[in-house]
């Protein structure tokens, strides 16, 4: 029990240090951070080198055997190597790491040996005192060896601009290679791992944050990608909805010229500069797919009634209630509303039959109201389905792609009422 107390007070300090990464690799197990084998197998060479450290201290305090000094020396000159080796592969991606080894390799022979007394890089005398031997310089040189490759790496990193990883490989293999110059020379002693330690945490900082940095940028990427396929969507939408309508206006707009051309040519004449008005606005208006004004809206309105009214026999009346005018809409969205007035709603040979148009506003909607007085059946929401209605249900889809507007139809059996509601923010 003493032994574990006297090692954690030694050991406190980097045993903080590994605590935390080991919290972090907790916190962040689900995510796919680069070179996670490498961190376990650091964290696990660190706390053993702790324990091995704390070895000679509970030697020399309590006069145990001299062979756990050698024991302790040889795991211990083996292991300091080894963390800068799996530091290297973890920061460097070294592809040929047996060869990277061999220098390692080398070293364990004679550390090996000495386990039995031949001193070739370390020994101790029976009163625990330390005695180096002839090679006690080749573990630092296998040590540098490695710290001097990562510097290579660092500045590889340099001339590929990868100036974030750069950074993070010098400040490890200077503070590594400052801290075994020290410790040799006993400067600074005990240090070693609490730096090691302190290392690795940064790293691993930077790699999270690398990794954090990665999936913002393709969570950006992908909200790019689905902006981009919903308007392209959109759009598409847009126009095939755009080419169903043209056909249907230029039929029932050719029909009301065919009957004038047998009752009437000089009036089919004169319909026919008032259709090709109609149609150049109307052409136009597609071709732009954004807002117009509903001034020009009106205009298209109008000279479609010109051609409707060129039919003499046809005394249907319509009334104007323009309480504002002053504000955007998407092309042709109120000309096939009163187009299905006209054509589906009313009597057009009575003088009693009335389509109203009227404009209102209030604080957070302007609103377009189509009404008629005629009695059939075609007023409810089944319209829009109906072939009829394809103008009104491309209308209602137009209207609410392009600015978040909406329309209605009731039948209170009096007449029928086709409501457009703008948003002031979309519409004007």
């Amino acid at each position: 029990m003493q032994f574990i107390t006297d090692y954690i007070r030694n050991s406190y300090t980097v045993l903080m240090l590994l605590a935390g990464l080991a919290v972090m690799f907790i916190a962040n197990r689900r995510k796919k951070i680069e070179g996670t084998q490498y961190f376990l197998a650091i964290i696990g060479i660190l706390f053993a080198i702790t324990v091995f450290e704390y070895l000679e201290k509970w030697c020399d305090t309590y006069q145990k055997p001299v062979w756990i000094l050698y024991f302790k020396a040889a795991v211990s000159y083996s292991l300091y190597p080894l963390l800068m080796i799996l530091e290297l592969f973890l920061i460097a991606r070294i592809k040929h790491k047996i060869l990277i080894m061999i220098p390692y390799f080398i070293e364990l022979p004679f550390l090996a040996a000495d386990l039995f007394g031949t001193h070739f890089v370390y020994g101790y005398h029976a009163d625990h005192g330390f005695d180096a031997g002839k090679l006690h310089i080749l573990p630092a040189l296998v040590l540098y060896f490695y710290l001097m490759i990562l510097l290579v790496y660092s500045m590889r990193f340099i001339m590929q601009k990868d100036n974030s990883r750069a950074m993070i490989a010098v400040f490890v293999s200077c503070s590594a290679m400052l801290t075994t110059f020290l410790e040799y020379s006993g400067m600074v002693t005990g240090r070693t791992t609490e730096i090691a330690a302190l290392e690795i945490l940064i790293y691993y900082f930077y790699l999270s944050a690398n990794y954090y940095g990665e999936v913002q940028e393709k969570l950006h990427k992908k909200e790019v990608e689905l902006a981009t396929a919903k308007a392209d969507f959109a759009e598409s939408r847009l126009t095939m909805m755009l080419a169903q309508i043209k056909p249907h206006y230029i039929y029932n707009s050719m029909n009301s010229i065919m009957e004038l051309c047998y009752s009437d040519p000089e009036l089919a004449a004169e319909t026919v500069a008032h259709f090709s008005d109609y149609l150049r606005g109307k052409i136009e208006a597609f071709d732009s797919k954004e807002l117009s004004w509903f001034d020009d809206e009106l205009a298209l309105i109008k000279e479609y009634l010109s051609i409707e009214y060129a039919d003499r026999n046809k005394v249907f009346r319509v009334e104007y209630d323009l309480a504002c005018t002053d504000f955007r809409l998407p092309a042709l969205t109120v000309q096939p509303l009163v187009e299905n007035a006209v054509k589906h709603g009313i009597d057009r040979y009575s003088e009693d039959s009335l389509v109203r148009i009227m404009t209102c506003e209030d604080a957070q909607n302007i609103c377009i109201r189509v009404t008629d007085n005629g009695t059939a059946e075609q007023g409810d929401d089944s319209l829009f389905a109906t072939e009829r209605g394809i103008g009104l249900s491309n209308a209602a889809e137009r209207l609410k792609m392009l600015c978040g507007g909406d329309i209605s139809v009731t039948h209170d059996g009096s007449g029928t009422t086709a409501e457009i509601t703008i948003p002031k923010k979309e519409g004007t």
